[in-house]
């Protein structure tokens, strides 16, 4: 299906993406290591090695500004 698309990737590539992903939205180690069926910690840990937390960096969340509801402006002619 893959080459269908013109992709080329390995079903690790979509594991490792997709754990690292589930990891980014907020779910535990056990969380992941449950849904991705690895049978071992060590296992799970290699696959998370892109994701700057797993790396033992800080991450920063930047929040948006409210800035409320658009505002109309009603031009005058001159």
């Amino acid at each position: 299906m893959l080459k269908t698309c013109g992709l080329t990737a390995t079903h690790h590539a979509l594991r490792r993406g997709a754990a690292n992903d589930l990891q980014a939205r907020g779910l535990s180690f056990n969380e992941i290591k449950t849904r991705g069926r690895w049978r071992s910690d060590g296992g799970l840990a290699r696959y998370l090695t892109d994701d700057r937390r797993a790396q033992g960096m800080e991450v920063e969340e930047i929040e948006e500004e409210d800035e409320g509801p658009p505002v109309l402006v009603k031009e005058t002619s001159v």
